[in-house]
């Protein structure tokens, strides 16, 4: 059972919500209700639109985000997940109360990912209801925002949420490495050597061991599309994807307030 989320007027990132069938074993058995958010890297030029957005705004501090006030982040990646929220929030409480939810994404994806993550926590209504984040799984992510913005998502990860993200990072991908030191990455990185698979885990960012061991002129030289778009020998581009997979982008619905069966697909095994 997934809840398509279709893109956003402005900046057309989209998303699903996918409710675990209880036999699927790749995630922990705990007898509570599991989901898997993910979000799609970029696709179009909205989406680039959005990562273009790059400059420091001020994190939204409404009733539900007030966890934050003062922080800053970059304005396309909040931009673009506020146009999802709604429908993300709506799918997590409404019809797949879900009780644990598993976000996940690649570049752009990653990126919203992180502030889906990091929305979920701060919530209070969230932490009220029993729901969990465990660590967001992000793909070749960009840094979101500033130091206290990390430092305050670090402060809401609970315990058994920790390490709050795993961030899998291809030895020459470029796109991990923008923005900072200006912006700031939240969880461990897990550095990936793209010949051999091999990997260094470095608990904070920042570890000489990871990707900041590569050179800027060794970073340029080997610079080639794949370095991005394939992780652990996938290849995360739409067109490489299962056609079921990218069915939802050939006539996208416009947001509404409200769920329509078109929104919802059925399954008798995960997808």
């Amino acid at each position: 059972r997934v809840q398509v989320l279709h893109p956003g007027p402005l900046l057309a990132v989209q998303g699903f919500v996918a409710l675990v069938p209880e036999e699927l074993t790749l995630l922990p058995q705990t007898g509570r209700t599991r989901c898997i958010v993910s979000f799609r890297g970029s696709n179009n030029m909205k989406n680039w639109m959005a990562n273009a957005m790059a400059w420091l705004s001020e994190y939204h501090g409404t009733e539900e985000r007030a966890w934050c006030l003062g922080c800053k982040v970059h304005e396309g990646f909040e931009t673009a997940y506020g146009e999802l929220r709604t429908h993300l929030w709506g799918a997590v409480l409404g019809p797949f109360q879900c009780k644990e939810v598993y976000v996940t994404g690649h570049s752009l994806g990653a990126a919203v990912a992180t502030m889906a993550a990091s929305d979920l926590r701060g919530s209070s209504e969230i932490r009220e209801m029993g729901i969990k984040v465990p660590p967001a799984w992000l793909f070749g992510a960009p840094a979101v925002g500033e130091a206290k913005f990390v430092e305050t998502l670090v402060k809401n990860t609970l315990p058994e949420e920790a390490p709050g993200a795993w961030r899998f990072v291809n030895e020459y991908d470029i796109v991990p490495r923008l923005g900072r030191p200006v912006y700031h990455h939240y969880g461990p990185e897990i550095f990936i050597n793209e010949e051999d698979l091999s990997y260094t885990y470095c608990p904070k960012p920042n570890d000489l061991r990871c990707m900041d061991s590569v050179g800027h002129a060794s970073l340029l030289w080997n610079q080639k599309a794949s370095n991005h778009v394939s992780y652990m020998n996938v290849n995360f581009a739409s067109k490489h994807l299962p056609g079921e997979c990218r069915s939802a982008n050939a006539a996208p619905e416009p947001q509404t307030d409200s769920y329509s069966e078109e929104d919802l697909m059925f399954s008798d095994s995960p997808r």
